[in-house]
């Protein structure tokens, strides 16, 4: 059948069209098409990516309230409290406020919470020897202060 509509053969238009689609030519131009959209939209995106985590750096570290935490800090330990000291702040933990004390392979772990810890690593001891006796101490003074927190309850 052939219908015709202003002198228009739609049967002819038809197999036309089947005949473009067939073709490689035609799916190599839509297969590049599509590469080059791809790629087009992708770069941009890329960018902002990049853009976008360097904008969450500076809110991290260029943040007034972040600085305090992220300053390099001081930790002194002594009998009566475990201390962390830097430029923003000076906080004093007493060793009956200290959740538990680890010798974990690489640090020595003191728990102020089962979520907030002081890990003071083994390249700041002199030896291994050094970071067991401080962690002999550190046991020893949070066994005291808990021995006589039990005591005043």
């Amino acid at each position: 059948l052939s219908l015709s509509q202003n002198g228009l053969d739609f049967s002819l238009a038809t197999k036309n069209i089947i005949a473009m689609l067939t073709s490689i030519r035609f799916w190599t131009i839509i297969i590049l098409v599509l590469i080059v959209f791809l790629a087009i939209s992708y770069l941009p995106r890329k960018k902002t990516r990049k853009k976008n985590y360097n904008k969450y750096i500076d809110t991290i570290y260029g943040n007034d309230k972040n600085k305090a935490f992220l300053s390099p800090s001081k930790i002194s330990i002594s009998r009566e409290y475990v201390a962390n000291k830097n430029q923003y702040y000076d906080t004093r933990y007493n060793w009956n406020g200290i959740e538990k004390v680890q010798n974990i392979n690489d640090c020595l772990a003191i728990f102020v919470s089962s979520s907030s810890a002081f890990f003071i690593p083994s390249r700041f001891f002199k030896s291994e020897e050094h970071k067991n006796e401080v962690f002999q101490k550190c046991q020893q003074w949070f066994s005291e202060a808990n021995k006589e927190a039990q005591n005043v309850a």
